[in-house]
């Protein structure tokens, strides 16, 4: 049998853009069989379900008594209209400001990827550069409109169910935002703090970084009620309160620190001998 049976869409290797693919690496290195690819029934000691997607279909998940372990078996959904506990809805009287979202992740590019390019989605996102995205009814590629009151926002978001609303509240270092990730890997984990000079931060456009070792109690809930086991959570803190911003269940991790220790040691988090060095050594052949 089996160390490990990571669950995709594809038999291919991951593309190595994935934190997934580094844990993998380190993983092999250690001795641990494992393989890759689509899995209709267990077949290996544990497993991770890995869908670059934002609902995950019920057939991705392979079968396994309850007592098996596989890692985000329970995560079939992490639109933001699930993660996010900062909606706002016409008439509820915030008058903040507010910023406007896919519900999809990664601003539902997987999805618009799998549709006709002559789909009305894909030629609204067309039309953006030459009407503005007001006009063409639909979002900016690669980033989300702020506004300064929920009445700023066009009617037409409103009625779409693949965008949301919420408060935008930032958390600020003088003129710079700040935007947090929590990775996890079972009980392996760690803080990546970003700072940089735009509202809708990225690692690409920080402008530096730090690791950190706390992890606030309120965000350990929301990774429980979400019943992640490895992934993502990114978040702000704000008025010494942690807000959950975005979730993730296949993070990537940028080139810059593909070999940062921090980061390859969430590989100890997988509950299986040879995983962690610490708790023994697995046979060396791959599966």
């Amino acid at each position: 049998m089996l160390d490990l049976r990571i669950a995709t869409e594809g038999p291919t290797e991951l593309a190595p853009h994935y934190l997934l693919a580094r844990l993998v690496t380190v993983w092999r290195q250690r001795g641990l069989r494992l393989a890759i690819g689509p899995c209709r029934a267990l077949d290996a000691t544990c497993a991770i379900v890995h869908y670059d997607r934002t609902e995950v279909p019920a057939a991705a998940v392979p079968a396994a008594p309850d007592t098996a372990v596989v890692w985000n078996r329970h995560v079939r959904n992490i639109g933001k209209r699930l993660v996010s506990t900062q909606q706002v809805t016409p008439g509820d009287g915030y008058q903040g400001p507010v910023i406007v979202k896919t519900d999809a992740n990664s601003h539902a590019g997987p999805e618009l990827a799998e549709q006709s390019p002559w789909s009305w989605p894909r030629m609204r996102r067309r039309l953006v550069p030459l009407l503005g995205w007001r006009r063409a009814h639909e979002l900016p590629r690669g980033t989300y409109p702020i506004l300064a009151r929920p009445t700023d926002v066009p009617a037409w978001v409103w009625h779409r169910r693949d965008l949301v609303v919420e408060r935008f509240l930032p958390e600020r270092a003088g003129t710079d935002y700040v935007l947090r990730y929590w990775l996890f890997a079972g009980t392996a984990e760690c803080v990546l703090r970003l700072q940089g000079p735009t509202p809708v931060l990225k690692f690409r456009t920080s402008t530096s970084h730090a690791f950190l070792d706390a992890v606030p109690p309120s965000l350990r809930a929301a990774r429980a009620r979400l019943r992640m086991d490895y992934g993502k959570l990114d978040y702000v803190m704000v008025d010494g309160q942690a807000v959950v911003i975005d979730a993730n269940t296949t993070p990537i991790v940028p080139a810059a620190l593909t070999s940062e220790p921090r980061i390859l040691a969430l590989a100890s988090g997988l509950p299986v001998p040879g995983a962690d060095p610490d708790r023994g050594a697995s046979p060396a052949s791959d599966g």
